[in-house]
């Protein structure tokens, strides 16, 4: 339902380009069925409510113009206050970001907290024998393994034959055994692939060759 808000309120403002979140996308991968509510809220808007058929629906809305003068406003604030640092790095080493994100952070959890802000469902209007009534999106473990070893598979043979000698010795040692044929075109050799593909899935801690 946010979502279907948020989605209005950027064609309302003229986005160029528009994406409604799954309803479960904030916990896993989304489920086809959150991904086709997600896909109809666009639907219905662009082809029920007609706010496509013009260019600007807001224009001249004393209300949004304050609005984008106050984002301005504080967006000049801040590009004059990363100029004082010495620019961007400077800024950064100085902590200035992250200190900016935290502070707001903080801010919006008190006005959670006192109810300055209301969030239904979550600080009003919540109920505690609330549950979820759809189920998440399970990607089962061999699909998660196939997909290590394709990755590995499309990065190797994508690598010249010296980046590959190059990436197996700095993953495997110095002892490391490199074996490698050209076939059609392309250095291939199993057993080397077999050492890149281990070593890659090893970095992302899945087992190849596991069923």
């Amino acid at each position: 339902m946010r979502v279907a808000y948020e989605a209005l309120a950027g064609v309302l403002g003229g986005t160029q380009s528009l994406h409604t979140n799954s309803m479960d996308e904030v916990m896993a991968l989304p489920s086809e069925k959150s991904v086709e509510i997600a896909l109809r809220t666009q639907q219905v808007l662009a082809y029920e409510t007609n706010v496509t058929n013009v260019i600007d629906p807001l224009g001249g809305s004393y209300f949004v113009e304050a609005l984008t003068d106050e984002m301005e406003r504080q967006a000049e604030d801040y590009f004059r206050q990363i100029e004082e640092f010495g620019g961007v790095v400077e800024a950064i080493e100085a902590g200035f970001f992250q200190h900016e994100i935290a502070d707001a952070s903080y801010r919006y959890q008190r006005s959670l907290e006192s109810k300055e802000r209301i969030i239904v469902g979550v600080n009003a209007f919540v109920k505690d024998d609330a549950q979820e009534d759809f189920e998440l999106l399970k990607i089962p473990p061999e699909m998660e393994r196939g997909q290590a070893r394709s990755v590995a598979a499309v990065s190797y043979t994508h690598l010249d034959v010296y980046k590959r000698q190059a990436f197996l010795r700095e993953r495997g040692g110095p002892n490391v055994k490199i074996d490698l044929f050209r076939d059609q075109g392309r250095w291939l050799h199993r057993s080397a692939f077999e050492q890149f593909a281990a070593l890659t899935a090893d970095l992302a801690r899945i087992p190849v060759g596991a069923e």
